[in-house]
């Protein structure tokens, strides 16, 4: 680890609630990841076990969102969506005082399924947690609302 990588884990290992990251190029291995990008248009898809790709950075990160720090990008906070199973993602970009802007790509369209799902939940009264249940069974897995024999849908745990 560098000196800069330690005095970067260590100011990150110590905040409390928020952390900045200053961006300092618009681009980041745009070149390299055009090979990658056309291999994934036909087909080919990345291993989505994490042990192919985790790095120190990701755990430094993992580790600072589970104390609760929120991460911010040049005054914004950017808040990311990713499906393994297709590798479709989308980013929002939150900027006090602003309107949000959305990023997506893939086959799925993740933010208007994440908006789809606030709508359902805000429409039936920002329903609490304790409403919903899940049904495991050799048929498959349920998530339900209020009662098992209510309203309910199919929870697709395969693998991608």
């Amino acid at each position: 680890m560098s000196r800069t990588d330690s005095a970067f884990t260590d100011l990150l290992a110590r905040a409390r609630h928020s952390a900045v990251h200053l961006k300092m190029r618009d681009s980041y291995g745009i070149g390299e990841e055009a090979a990658e990008f056309e291999r994934w248009r036909s087909g080919w898809r990345p291993e989505p076990n994490p042990e192919t790709w985790w790095n120190d950075f990701h755990t430094w990160v993992r580790d600072a969102k589970a104390r609760g720090v929120a991460l911010r990008r040049e005054g914004a906070r950017p808040v990311w969506f990713y499906s393994l199973a297709d590798m479709s993602w989308a980013c929002v970009l939150f900027q006090d005082g602003d309107r949000a802007r959305v990023w997506q790509w893939g086959p799925r369209r993740l933010w208007d399924e994440a908006v789809g799902a606030y709508e359902w939940w805000r429409d039936r009264g920002s329903l609490g947690l304790h409403r919903f249940g899940l049904t495991v069974s050799s048929s498959g897995q349920r998530v339900w609302l209020d009662n098992p024999s209510a309203e309910s849908w199919p929870l697709d745990v395969s693998p991608a």
